[in-house]
């Protein structure tokens, strides 16, 4: 999907948008594995829950673990969703980010707390508008004689579904230290339980495709990028 994100609502927005898991019913449980370049030590772990309440909003909880033994950094979020209406919906969340390195002969480790906020409408039927801010005020890394600013991203999204079969969806993304980046894809569902997706990003350029498999209480994706 052109790593568009942020309108989706599902488990992942947990991560992604916090005001998308509001629009959960049931509790839900995700395991991913993303391994860039083939290369092991540049694995993306990530494992999310959400618990929807009802009444008081729903929960989320992530873990992502990034790297190897020499050199990681983990994030652990904390998320709550809350439906304002029928159409609109609000997110936030608190985010644990570690960083570590391991030496021949030392090894230093370090890590911050900050914040994401997201919002989720639907303005006219099949039409969702989405926004969301990560890292909203420029919280950085420090240890001793370390730092490293942690980016700040804004994102503004909208997804759109033709039927019940075909949605397509747009994002733009703004790191408030590089160029704008737009997202865009597409998604095809057969049968119910086949779902096919075709996406494209820019700065830098990057296409991507996926197959899902979704049966009554389970749901199997499949990613490649390049």
């Amino acid at each position: 999907m052109g790593q568009s994100s942020i309108s989706f609502r599902d488990l992942w927005a947990v991560a992604n948008n916090q005001a998308g898991i509001a629009f959960l019913k049931r509790p839900v449980l995700g395991v991913a594995y993303e391994e860039r370049f083939r290369m092991k030590e540049m694995s993306l772990k990530t494992v999310a829950f959400a618990l929807p309440t009802n009444r008081i909003g729903n929960f989320g909880a992530s873990f992502t673990y990034f790297g190897d033994t020499e050199y990681n950094e983990s994030r652990i979020n904390l998320a709550y969703g809350r439906m304002l209406g029928e159409h609109f919906a609000m997110g936030v969340a608190f985010d644990y980010i570690g960083m570590s390195v391991e030496g021949n002969s030392e090894s230093a480790s370090a890590g911050t707390v900050t914040g994401e906020l997201g919002i989720m409408a639907e303005p006219i039927e099949n039409l969702w508008l989405s926004a969301h801010v990560y890292n909203p005020f420029g919280v950085k890394i420090s240890e001793a004689n370390y730092e490293e600013k942690l980016p700040t991203l804004l994102r503004f999204g909208a997804l759109y579904h033709f039927d019940e079969d075909l949605l397509f969806v747009a994002e733009i993304e703004k790191d408030i230290d590089y160029d704008v980046r737009v997202k865009a894809g597409v998604e095809y569902t057969v049968l119910d339980k086949f779902i096919f997706r075709g996406g494209i990003a820019t700065k830098p350029t990057e296409y991507s495709g996926g197959f899902g498999l979704r049966l009554k209480s389970f749901c199997l994706d499949l990613t490649h990028r390049i």
